[in-house]
C-alpha cells in the first residue's frame, strides 16, 4: 500500500503544486474535491472573479462531452458561449490544462484532450489503486458518520435506472448521484490529497463513459455491484472489499475499450484516427450507463 501511495503522490505532485497557485498569499487554502473546490477571487478583478463559473461550465461540458475530443476551444466562439471576457477564458482553460481535460499547443491554442486507449486504461488503472487505496483506510477508520452517508449515497443512486430513456436533468442527477456514490465510500481515509487525485480522475473516466452513452449496447446492470461493495465496507470485510471494487472497475474499463475501440467502436470510425462521435448535448436522449 506505501508504493502505491507513493507512486499516486509522484505522479500527482506537479498538478497539484500548480493548482495551489491559485490560493491568495497569505490564505488558507485545501484541496477540496472537484465539484465542492472555489477559486478564490484577486481584490480588484472582476475578470478573475468571472473565472471560475466559467470554468466550472466549460469543465462539464468537456467531461459530459459537449465537447467532443480534440476540438479547437476557440476563445472567440467560448465568448459567445459563455458570456465572460477573453481574460477569465484563459485562466479556465490553463487550469483544465493542468487536471488534463485540455491541451495548450504553442501557436496553436487550447483544444479538447484526444481519447485514446492507452490513456483510457492509464486513467482508470491509477483511479483503481487510488480508490482501493482509499476504501482500505475508509473502511479501518469510518465510524458512524462514514456508514451513514454510505447506506444513504447507495439507496439515492438507486434511484436512477439504466433502462430508462432519462432526460438531460435526470441524467445530470444520475451522474451526480453516481459520484456522491464513490466519494461517500473513500470519505473517511482521512487524506484530502488522495481526495482530490480521485477527484480528477472520476473526471477523466466520466468523459469516456459520456462519449460512449450513444453508442448501442446493452446498460449493465451494476446496481448489484454497489450493493455488494457496500455491503463488504459496512461488514469490515476489507479484502472482500478491495476486490470487489477492483471488479467493479475492469468491468466497466473493458465494456469502454470494446465499445469505443473495438472493431465497430466511435474512435474506429472517424477520418485519420479522429473520432467521430457525437456530443451528449443537451436533451440528449440516450440510455444513461454509469459504473
Amino acid at each position: 500500500m506505501d508504493k502505491i501511495r507513493r507512486r499516486c503522490l509522484l505522479a500527482f505532485y506537479p498538478t497539484v503544486m500548480l493548482k495551489r497557485t491559485w490560493a491568495i498569499a497569505g490564505e488558507r487554502h485545501s484541496i477540496a474535491p472537484m465539484e465542492n473546490r472555489k477559486m478564490p477571487p484577486r481584490k480588484g478583478s472582476s475578470d478573475v472573479s468571472l473565472a471560475f463559473p466559467a470554468y466550472e461550465r466549460l469543465r462539464k461540458d468537456i467531461v459530459t462531452s459537449q465537447f467532443e475530443p480534440n476540438a479547437r476551444l476557440r476563445l472567440d466562439e467560448l465568448r459567445l458561449r459563455y458570456g465572460v471576457g477573453p481574460s477569465p477564458l484563459r485562466e479556465a482553460l490553463m487550469r483544465l490544462e493542468s487536471e488534463g481535460l485540455v491541451l495548450l499547443e504553442p501557436n496553436k491554442g487550447f483544444r479538447v484532450v484526444p481519447i485514446s486507449k492507452d490513456h483510457l486504461m492509464d486513467v482508470m488503472h491509477v483511479r483503481t489503486e487510488i480508490e482501493v487505496l482509499c476504501l482500505g483506510w475508509s473502511i479501518e477508520q469510518g465510524g458512524v458518520e462514514w456508514e451513514s452517508a454510505l447506506v444513504g449515497a447507495l439507496h439515492r443512486l438507486k434511484r436512477f435506472s439504466k433502462t430508462a430513456v432519462p432526460s438531460a436533468s435526470s441524467s445530470d442527477d444520475g451522474r451526480t448521484a453516481h459520484r456522491a456514490f464513490h466519494s461517500a465510500l473513500i470519505s473517511a481515509c482521512g487524506s484530502e490529497l488522495l481526495k482530490s487525485f480521485h477527484s480528477g480522475l472520476f473526471d477523466q473516466v466520466e468523459r469516456y463513459i459520456a462519449i460512449s452513452v450513444g453508442i448501442t449496447d446493452q446498460p449493465r446492470d451494476d446496481i448489484s455491484e454497489h450493493e455488494g461493495l457496500v455491503q463488504a465496507s459496512l461488514d469490515r470485510q476489507t479484502e472482500e472489499a478491495v476486490e470487489l471494487l477492483r471488479q467493479h472497475h475492469m468491468r466497466t474499463l473493458d465494456k469502454l475499450v470494446t465499445q469505443l475501440f473495438g472493431p465497430e467502436g466511435a474512435a474506429q470510425k472517424g477520418a485519420r484516427g479522429k473520432p467521430t462521435v457525437k456530443s451528449a448535448g443537451r436533451g440528449r436522449s440516450a440510455t444513461l450507463d454509469i459504473s
